[in-house]
């Protein structure tokens, strides 16, 4: 995993989780949130690419800014399914319990929502080097892509494979990695 791409999910799932977990505890905020969420969803993190060399240049806070939005829409939605999972019961225990709303969300809700917000995030890391690499390949001045295109106008395809083959590695690390991290941390939602 790149800094760069490090950084943008870290970002991206503090996000994400935030709202996610704000939206699906306001029901006035639900309805309004998840058409804002489905309309910018909709935009290719691609897309913005031009708009982010304008606004930021082509260094790293364009690659970060770019790669955050991309990430931000699965970990948010994983995030509310998740909430919204959360059995009744252990919320009345709390409320009943007189638990500040906070510590309903900490040790009630996060726990039952943490197999969709790591679900979420696996998901996350994976656009995350797909846009990452994209927005260095189409508008940033170094990274992986920009190596990339050197070589492809050098007229060296073997490197230009051999470093597509590479990413392809790495994003398969990446996953399985997340995957055994994620049984190890949600240990009761693998058994059976």
């Amino acid at each position: 995993m790149t800094a760069h791409q490090g950084t943008t999910v870290l970002i991206g799932a503090v996000a994400g989780v935030a709202l996610g977990l704000l939206v699906s505890s306001h029901r006035a905020l639900q309805r309004p949130a998840m058409v804002l969420v489905n309309s910018l969803r909709s935009i290719p993190a691609t897309a913005l690419i031009p708009i982010g060399v304008m606004a930021l240049g082509m260094g790293t806070q364009m690659k970060v800014a770019i790669g955050v939005y991309a990430v931000l829409w699965p970990i948010l939605i994983n995030t509310t399914y998740g909430v919204a999972s959360t059995e009744r019961m252990r919320l009345q225990a709390a409320r009943s319990m007189q638990w500040s709303w906070w510590r309903r969300q900490v040790l009630v809700v996060l726990p039952s929502a943490l197999p969709s917000i790591l679900t979420g995030i696996r998901i996350a890391v994976g656009i995350g080097l797909i846009v990452i690499i994209s927005t260095e390949l189409l508008g940033a001045r170094t990274g992986v892509g920009t190596v990339l295109v050197q070589y492809t106008q050098a007229d060296r395809p073997d490197v230009v494979y051999a470093g597509v083959l590479l990413l392809g590695v790495v994003g398969a690390l990446l996953f399985s990695g997340l995957l055994r991290l994620e049984q190890r941390l949600v240990r009761w939602e693998h058994r059976g």
